[in-house]
């Protein structure tokens, strides 16, 4: 019987984990959707007045998922070998060279409390694919069967006759994105043929591969040669801040926003955002206030500035400061939005305040911004974290009697929750729900349920 159990959950999950793999989004992401909530007006917004008064915190660390323990195939071909990063050259000293070195990464265009190593975490790739044509998946399956040999890729690809454009090489940069070495050959491949050019997007592609497999040299040969080729964008210098902020280089970081000067970029907002943003996920949020301190006269904060910092502090669990930042921010004008709230809930959690984070939770369900999937999320995760099950039931009801409809996050909270009560009943039952709801199951869910099944000696299943 218990035989005839395990095979049916194990082709449950098999059929489940091979339809992920066939659409290709094995990496997940857990990220806050966009919200038009109505924000709180300016005179109730809380304060943080001392250490006994409750504070409000932001954390955009993604809900713990669980990493797979079997490599992606696309990870083969990926040598983790580091190259130093060079000094890079300035058209100025940096404003602030005393400060001492690291960094870490965010898309700028996306909410802070979306998750940090979220992302990085981040969704593993910032590129987009370029569909499953037939030359697509030729040119893939020429990359993975010379490549590892060590034969000539690029002499096979010049005699299949694959008529290059755009989205082919971008679709062929993100199947190989975690594969520096064909994915760069593959780029000089095609920048050799005579019917192709590329131009800023297809170079920004092969920056974020660099960039994040922390080929350091080649990356800035890379920006230099965009110089040259008159095809850098500011979005090029952010892809470079970020990079050298993911290996805690922030000497390196701080070289890349004054490498704007010499190609005639102006720093704006968003950029010195970006730089501070890549600070505070490093865990150097005293750094960053630090340099907000120094620039904010010439870089004027907006509420992104502030809400980057709030979660500086709170990725420190240093609530005080915090504080002081939300007051600052509501001081100035600026009415923290749901994403604010959202980082304040969670680093009050972080640093295990939970009541004034079920206090926070409910002014937030008064007097607003309504709180999103997001809000419920976390605290879902903290209730399944804790043990407490029928709590975090109960919420989840609360969320669906509210409107808020949850996504796949929530659901992977709940999964691993009550897989850790060994409740794998519920567990078939919340996969089935996903499905019917038009929610399927993402890269972390997976990875989630591979991990409890690891950990429940449950091999066969996983």
């Amino acid at each position: 019987m218990l035989l005839h159990l395990r095979s049916s959950r194990l082709k449950l999950y098999l059929r489940l984990y091979l339809r992920l793999l066939s659409s290709g989004d094995f990496h997940g992401s857990l990220t806050d959707s966009a919200v038009g909530s109505p924000r709180s007006p300016l005179e109730t917004l809380p304060r943080f007045t001392g250490a006994a008064t409750p504070l409000l915190l932001f954390c955009r660390t993604p809900l713990p998922v669980l990493v797979s323990p079997h490599p992606s195939p696309r990870r083969v071909l990926h040598c983790s070998v580091h190259q130093v990063p060079p000094l890079l050259p300035r058209a100025s000293p940096p404003p602030h060279p005393q400060m001492p070195s690291p960094l870490i990464t965010r898309s700028l265009s996306s909410p802070p409390d979306s998750g940090d190593d979220r992302a990085s975490s981040d969704s593993d790739s910032d590129l987009s694919g370029g569909g499953h044509s037939p030359e697509f998946d030729r040119v893939c399956k020429i990359i993975n069967e010379l490549f590892a040999s060590d034969r000539n890729m690029e002499a096979v690809l010049d005699e299949s006759n694959v008529h290059v454009e755009k989205s082919l090489v971008i679709g062929v940069l993100d199947r190989f994105r975690h594969a520096y070495k064909p994915a760069h050959r593959f780029f000089r491949w095609a920048a050799s043929r005579p019917d192709f050019g590329h131009d800023s997007e297809t170079y920004n592609a092969m920056l974020t591969i660099l960039g994040k497999t922390r080929q350091f040299e080649t990356m800035v040969a890379m920006l230099e040669e965009m110089g040259k080729q008159k095809l850098l964008t500011i979005e090029a210098f952010k892809i470079s801040i970020k990079a050298f902020a993911s290996a805690r280089e922030m000497k390196k970081s701080m070289g890349i926003f004054q490498l704007m000067k010499k190609y005639n970029f102006k720093g704006d907002c968003n950029t010195f955002n970006c730089l501070i943003d890549s600070l505070a996920k490093a865990k150097l949020g005293k750094e960053a206030n630090t340099l907000f301190t120094k620039m904010k006269d010439q870089y004027p904060p907006n509420l992104l500035t502030y809400t980057v910092l709030l979660f500086g502090w709170c990725k420190l669990k240093n609530l005080v400061e915090a504080g002081r930042i939300w007051n600052e921010m509501i001081d100035n004008g600026f009415k923290p939005d749901i994403v604010a709230h959202n980082t304040m809930l969670e680093g009050l959690i972080r640093a295990q305040r939970r009541p004034e984070a079920i206090k926070m939770f409910g002014l937030m369900k008064t007097k607003g911004p309504k709180p999103n999937a997001r809000t419920y999320t976390v605290m879902i995760h903290d209730m399944c974290k804790g043990g407490k099950m029928d709590n975090a039931v109960g919420c989840f009801e609360e969320m669906l009697a509210a409107g808020v409809a949850p996504d796949a996050a929530t659901y992977t909270c709940l999964i691993v929750g009550f897989g850790n009560a060994r409740r794998m009943d519920k567990v078939s039952g919340l996969l089935k729900e996903m499905e019917e709801k038009g929610c399927p199951p993402d890269g972390r869910t997976y990875n989630a349920l591979i991990k409890l099944m690891t950990n429940r000696s449950m091999p066969d299943d996983a």
